[in-house]
């Protein structure tokens, strides 16, 4: 019987625990072995799969493809919001109990790819962790509870559009909160485009500045806005582009965070 010849392989699909990594796109796997490979499978279980922080199980019953050597791994961008971070994909062969790993940390996305090739026991992409602290000026009217969004812009890459959310009431008058990002590459940073989605009553948001500081290298760029986002202030702009001016002290050495005296960090 050629069924013999058939093996169910076992998938489980991590995505990633962060705000927005979820998708409801169509997601398809390609294994590729010693001996063939699986054909395009969608992945699809019946559940509201490829949730924030879940681990998904699936099955692929394909002939057995040998030994594992790569996956190609991708979405249609289907659906309202369709960009997917994933952590990890682990195949099992039930037959000869062997199991494959592929840490991705991975974005799907029109920016960084829809799909992609992922080879057997590859690191995952070098990810790149950015302290952000955003200074809301301390005028009336000053805070907002938009959604806020950055985009860090470097030399390499960009970061693409991230949501600023701490889970506390971010964005108030004469506050400065505090965020991480984790980022690909996106090698010296060149400028940052920050804004808000004009939600919510009230809307208008007035930024004083933005200090972004690479946790590796821990060089650091203060962004300096001074003005409102705000459709009824300025120029009705509620985003804008800032370019990179390195924080100096005065001897002319970048200089550590500072903290005007009259801001309060949560």
């Amino acid at each position: 019987d050629p069924r013999d010849a058939l093996v169910k392989y076992e998938v489980e699909v991590t995505t990633a625990d962060k705000r927005g990594c979820g998708t409801d796109a169509n997601v398809t796997l390609i294994i590729f072995g010693t001996q063939a490979d699986s054909g395009a499978q969608v992945l699809e279980s019946g559940a509201d799969d490829f949730e924030r922080g879940a681990t998904d199980k699936f099955v692929v019953e394909c002939i057995d493809v040998g030994t594992i050597e790569s996956i190609q791994l991708g979405h249609d961008n289907s659906g309202l919001g369709p960009a997917w971070m994933c952590e990890k994909v682990s195949i099992s062969n039930p037959k000869t109990n062997q199991k494959w790993t592929f840490n991705l940390q991975r974005w799907f996305d029109k920016e960084h790819g829809l799909t992609g090739m992922f080879q057997a026991g590859a690191e995952p992409e070098q990810m790149n962790k950015y302290r952000v602290v955003v200074y809301t000026a301390n005028t009336r009217g000053a805070g907002t509870d938009a959604n806020v969004y950055i985009n860090l812009m470097g030399e390499s890459g960009d970061s693409g559009d991230r949501l600023l959310e701490s889970g506390q009431d971010d964005f108030e008058r004469g506050q400065a909160d505090e965020f991480t990002l984790e980022v690909p590459e996106i090698g010296k940073l060149k400028a940052i485009k920050i804004g808000h989605d004009n939600s919510g009553p009230g809307p208008g948001w007035k930024l004083d500045s933005v200090l972004v500081q690479n946790m590796q290298t821990k060089e650091q760029v203060d962004f300096k806005a001074f003005r409102w986002l705000d459709k009824n202030q300025d120029d009705g702009a509620t985003s804008l582009t800032i370019s990179a001016e390195p924080l100096l002290g005065a001897d002319g050495k970048p200089v550590r965070f500072i903290v005007p005296w009259n801001i309060k960090i949560k």
